[in-house]
This record gives C-alpha cells, sequence and structure tokens, in this order.
C-alpha cells in the first residue's frame, strides 16, 4: 500500500514538474515571438524571394500576434511618429535658444571688446529672463584668440557685476553667423538718410494750374 501510495505520489511529481517545464517553454517561446513584427515572412523558392520586397524572415507570426496588431493599429507607429516630431521640435527651440542668447560682434566695442549699451541689455535679458534650461551665454567667435579670450573675460566680468553673489551661468565661445549690424553705425545711416531728405516744395505752375481747374469745373457747372 505504501509503495502505491509512493508511486502515485511519484507521478504527481512527476507530471507537475513535466507541466511546469512545459508552461515555462511555453512563456519562453511566447517573449521570444512577442518583439517580431506581424506579417508575412520572406522566403526563397525556386532561387526567387517570396514577397521580393524587404520583409522579416523566421517563423511565422502567430494568430494572436496578428490579431493585436490588427486590433490596435496604428499603435505603437504613433508613438515613435509622435516622439520624432517633439525631438524635431524641441532641437528647433534649443538652437533658437542658443541663437537667442548669443553675443554677436556688434554688441561689442570693436578697439576694446568691451560690451556696448546694446551688448549690456543682452546680457541682463540673458541672465534675468531667459528661462533657467536655456540660460547661458554664447559668445561669437572671431578670427582672434585674444580677442575672443577677452570677451569671455569682459563678458564674465559685467554677468559677476550683475549677478553680485549669484552664481555665473555657462559662457561659452561658438561658431556663428551675424544677422545685424552694430547700432551706432544703424544710427549714422539713419541720420545721414534724414538728413540728406529734400525739403517738400511745390512746383511753380501749382497755383496756375490749380485755378486753372476750378475755372474749369465752375464753367461747366454753369453749362448744366
Amino acid at each position: 500500500m505504501l509503495t502505491g501510495n509512493w508511486s502515485r505520489g511519484t507521478r504527481s511529481c512527476l507530471l507537475g514538474v513535466a507541466a511546469f517545464v512545459g508552461l515555462a517553454g511555453s512563456l519562453a517561446f511566447a517573449y521570444d515571438q512577442v518583439e517580431r513584427p506581424p506579417g508575412d515572412r520572406q522566403f526563397e523558392r525556386c532561387g526567387k524571394l517570396w514577397p521580393p520586397f524587404p520583409r522579416p524572415v523566421g517563423k511565422p507570426a502567430r494568430c494572436v500576434d496578428q490579431y493585436h496588431y490588427t486590433k490596435y493599429w496604428p499603435y505603437p507607429h504613433t508613438c515613435e511618429d509622435r516622439n520624432s516630431i517633439r525631438s524635431a521640435l524641441n532641437q528647433q527651440a534649443t538652437n533658437g535658444w542658443v541663437e537667442g542668447t548669443t553675443l554677436f560682434h556688434y554688441h561689442f566695442i570693436k578697439e576694446t571688446n568691451q560690451l556696448n549699451s546694446a551688448g549690456i541689455a543682452h546680457l541682463e535679458y540673458i541672465l534675468f529672463r531667459v528661462p533657467g534650461q536655456h540660460r547661458a551665454a554664447f559668445i561669437q567667435m572671431s578670427n582672434s584668440a585674444q580677442a575672443d579670450q577677452a570677451r569671455v573675460t569682459n563678458v564674465q566680468a559685467a554677468a559677476t557685476n550683475m549677478l553680485q553673489d549669484a552664481s555665473l551661468p555657462p559662457i561659452a565661445l561658438r561658431r556663428a553667423r551675424s544677422y545685424g549690424a552694430n547700432a551706432e553705425e544703424i544710427d549714422m545711416i539713419s541720420r545721414k538718410f534724414l538728413s540728406g531728405t529734400p525739403v517738400p516744395r511745390l512746383s511753380g505752375n501749382a497755383g496756375s494750374s490749380t485755378g486753372a481747374g476750378a475755372t474749369g469745373a465752375g464753367g461747366g457747372s454753369q453749362n448744366d
């Protein structure tokens, strides 16, 4: 009797172990297949590829995978598309902030490499109005390493004077293209343009032509 009970217990254990191993194998197979793409697989027959366009190779997709993909399409492709668009927009926004926080050549006095009034105003904008994640001062590089170093030193000194005890944001050089000109040059050009504007005057025949027009108009009304 004991032998029979032991045999039944042994068989139950063996069946349990076999079921567990089978379940583990099924789960392993399922997890191996879960990342595989749906749709047809490409195979070779008679020296030809079926289908002729690129497709994954390997085991055919299971029915559950096909159904799951069809039911929830276009997920997850929509997530990938949205992430790519967000990444491009974020990169454009970052580039815009870098461009907007750059001190260009016209922000400096050419002879001394000190910040002019426009440069000081722009540095104040960078230090106090730009969001913290984009708060950094960039300086347009020139063809002179000495001038670049002098500009960096002057910008650091001006920023330290403005912030007092606060920590300085990053200050770095960058290759950039100027999109404007020195404010003093623009002001000089504007003043020259205004000073050269001719005085408005009427021609010599303006009075007679006006009188003739009025007379003609009066005569016309009399004829009517």
